[in-house]
């Protein structure tokens, strides 16, 4: 027999070198799927976020047709002038006058001197509200410019609207 070669040793399990890159994979593989679903969490939250600024500017506007549909007077503001508060008696309507104002950074509706009803919800934060009645020459008109926002994004309404 020779003294030079050596029986091999049966070496099963892992080197140190092997697990360290193997943790490494592991590691690598974790940290993708928590930055994965910490992005899916933050696109929910943010479309969740849109939505409701969407839905408040959409409801504000349905409405403001409304309480200018069937209007027998606009009693603020004054024609060719600007104010924050929108007053109108409707016709056939027994809870006259209908008020819209902005108090605390919400749009409020009040009716016939009664306590006044949010119009826009907690997650958005009205800044600025702004009416002018507009004389036309065979129509009137109310523009409405409204500044809404919330955590996300940020809105201005600026539209004309129809006393009828």
């Amino acid at each position: 027999m020779n003294p030079k070669t050596t029986t091999p040793k049966n070496n099963s399990g892992f080197t140190l070198i092997e697990t360290i890159i193997y943790i490494g994979i592991v590691a690598i593989i974790i940290g993708s799927f928590l930055l994965i679903t910490e992005q899916i969490i933050f696109s929910n939250n943010r479309t969740r976020q849109q939505i409701e600024l969407a839905d408040n500017q959409k409801f504000l506007i349905q409405k403001i047709n409304w309480l200018l549909r069937s209007v027998d007077t606009v009693n603020t503001p004054a024609p060719d002038t600007t104010s924050a508060i929108l007053s109108v008696n409707k016709i056939n309507f027994a809870d006259n006058p209908l008020v819209i104002d902005l108090n605390n950074n919400a749009v409020r509706l009040t009716t016939g001197g009664a306590s006044a009803v949010p119009i826009t919800n907690n997650s958005v934060v009205v800044t600025g509200l702004t009416f002018r009645q507009i004389t036309l020459p065979n129509q009137n008109a109310i523009r409405l410019t409204v500044d809404m926002q919330n955590d996300i994004a940020s809105v201005t309404i600026d539209k004309f609207i129809l006393i009828k």
